[in-house]
């Protein structure tokens, strides 16, 4: 933030208005694990790129598609991995480890686990860094490990020094059980509409005027707005307090089909 103010005082006030714990590593509270991509509709859509201009329909058949075909792909990885961690997360280990070699140690306190850990010289002048770490908190001041739940190349530097096993300080969400488990369930496939069975709710779409000549006209036509009108039948029909719930909602097209997908999921 000092660099920042340093570099342009009107963005860093803009900085402070907003909440630190939506687009800092260091406030998240440690729930993202250093991922930084926090607008799920625009990381679909540099998945599905040109596919947008699609009708409704197929474009929700294609996203429903690529979700058996990831799931699929991960499930056999999962199945087949014979790491303790998923293939990325054991790649990235033998990668902190291998930088961790070159690390010289100091001990502060064995008992409590204090450290000082020492970064060598590089060729072009950078590095002789000194971090502080504590092993029992699972933290070192260089935040890598607190960021990204993974042992810094510093912990694995006095895991090496003291002879003890490194993977054990590797959560278990990273595990090969919890990438197993997360893509064990199955999509099934859908059998014919005369055995489906009647839906809880009923869903209707108010579409603005659409032109149908050419690309460029149905990319501009997205940008309009539909109203989404869900009633929702009660669960219970002898439950006479239960009413009927009416929801109207004003959205773009695109967060249309995320609401019909949802819905073709359940």
């Amino acid at each position: 933030m000092r660099e920042i103010q340093k570099r342009n005082i009107d963005t860093y006030i803009y900085l402070t208005k907003i909440d630190l714990g939506k687009w800092t590593l260091l406030h998240d509270g440690g729930h993202r694990h250093g991922m930084m991509t926090n607008n799920f509709p625009e990381a679909l859509n540099s998945v599905l790129k040109n596919a947008k201009v699609l009708p409704l329909k197929p474009l929700v058949d294609l996203i429903f598609n690529k979700l058996v075909r990831y799931f699929n792909q991960h499930r056999e990885e999962a199945q087949n991995c014979v790491h303790p961690f998923s293939a990325r997360v054991f790649d990235k280990f033998l990668q902190i480890e291998l930088k961790s070699r070159d690390h010289k140690v100091t001990t502060y306190n064995l008992r409590e686990g204090i450290y000082l850990v020492k970064s060598p010289i590089r060729v072009e002048g950078t590095g002789n860094n000194v971090y502080n770490l504590r092993m029992n908190n699972k933290s070192c001041s260089c935040s890598k490990w607190r960021e990204y739940k993974l042992p810094c190349s510093h912990a694995l530097a006095v895991c090496k020094e003291n002879g003890a096993r490194a993977d054990t300080y590797v959560p278990d969400i990273y595990s090969r059980e919890t990438y197993r488990r997360t893509y064990k369930s199955n999509f099934y496939l859908v059998g014919h509409e005369d055995f489906w069975r009647d839906a809880p709710y009923n869903l209707k779409f108010h579409p603005p005027n659409m032109k149908a000549n050419g690309v460029e006209n149905r990319a501009q036509d997205l940008k309009g707005k539909w109203i989404i009108e869900i009633r929702i039948f009660p669960q219970d029909v002898a439950d006479v307090a239960c009413q009927d719930i009416i929801e109207k909602i004003v959205i773009t097209p695109i967060q249309a089909m995320y609401k019909f997908l949802f819905l073709k999921v359940l």
